[in-house]
């Protein structure tokens, strides 16, 4: 019993040396052997030692996503290498362990999850072709992130969106602007279009509607403007935009599935009623002449009457005649 009791005691020691060197460490211990001791102990031990601090105030999880964001030089093998731990190390983590850790505020006073977010949001397109070596290390990373998104829960996620507390961005707001307007590599699209999905699907119905609905600086609601954004892109004529163009559909469809379809008239009453110019958005795109040459509008005016329907499939009378009554001449 003694030798087991020190067999733990030493598994214990070892696992603090090798996941908190002296200070802040941009060393990667060997996962296999973080696994094979992690087996050693319990997991009431473990999630006490994830939520420990080093010297920087920093948590085991957070200190080794932050390699990184502060080392620009780790080779391709380094980063799937820290992306291999950290997924061991997050496997290990119980869901209230992840919470805790995905709103610390130690770094720059700002919320964890918001911090680490808002880093990969600033890689521009240079940064990313700017090597092998350095998109590899952006991709592994946002590959984390993602992971880190999966193992919080509903409720965390759901906080994050609606920055109740104002420690951040609004999350599905920047996402969704950056997607659209920023000039992005291919691959910095999908795993940014990948990350709001999750965010999307774990944040509770009620809630989003919450933001789907809230009104803009420009009157209308999040919803409108992301309508108006999605035309703008379809009528982009690069054609390399039309890649942009499905990843940010598929994004409106996922917010449609998730708003009931009760509410979905209200768009078309807002900023003082001009809410309407939606229709004859609509008109315009059913008027648009689509011909071989066309094809990628062929099948995103599919997607946009698919949206439209549910828009105005449950307006009454009363409700049809007042619009019809404010249509511009």
């Amino acid at each position: 019993m003694l030798l087991s009791q020190l067999n733990n005691q030493e598994t214990k020691k070892i696992l603090v040396d090798l996941l908190f060197k002296k200070g802040y460490c941009l060393c990667i211990p060997d996962t296999k052997l973080i696994k094979s001791r992690f087996e050693q102990v319990s997991p009431t031990w473990l999630q006490k030692l994830f939520l420990s601090k080093n010297a920087f105030g920093l948590s085991v999880i957070p200190m080794f996503m932050l390699i990184f964001v502060k080392n620009k030089h780790l080779t391709a093998d380094q980063s799937k290498h820290l992306l291999e731990l950290l997924q061991v190390l997050m496997s290990q983590a119980e869901i209230d362990t992840i919470d805790q850790i995905f709103f610390d505020t130690k770094v720059k006073r700002v919320a964890w999850a918001y911090y680490i977010l808002d880093e990969l949001l600033k890689f521009t397109l240079d940064d990313f072709v700017m090597s092998d070596k350095y998109s590899s290390r952006i991709m592994t990373m946002a590959e984390c992130i993602a992971f880190f998104f999966d193992k919080a829960s509903v409720v965390a996620i759901t906080k994050l969106t609606l920055n109740t507390e104002n420690t951040g961005f609004n999350v599905i707001h920047k996402l969704m602007y950056v997607i659209a307007y920023e000039n992005l590599h291919p691959n910095q699209v999908t795993y940014l279009s990948n990350i709001s999905k999750k965010i999307i699907d774990k944040t509770t119905n009620f809630e989003l509607q919450t933001l789907i609905f809230q009104t803009q600086p420009n009157g209308y609601s999040f919803i409108w403007c992301v309508l108006g954004t999605w035309l703008q892109l379809v009528f982009e004529c690069e054609n390399s935009n039309q890649f942009k163009v499905g990843h940010y559909t598929q994004l409106i469809n996922f917010l449609f599935e998730k708003i009931d379809c009760e509410n979905l008239p209200s768009i078309l009453l807002e900023n003082e009623t001009k809410g309407y110019i939606i229709i004859l958005r609509y008109l315009f795109f059913k008027r648009f002449e689509l011909g071989t040459f066309h094809y990628d509008l062929t099948e995103s005016f599919t997607f946009f009457k698919q949206w439209c329907k549910k828009i105005f499939s449950i307006l009454n009378i009363q409700q049809i005649e007042f619009i019809l009554d404010n249509l511009p001449l």
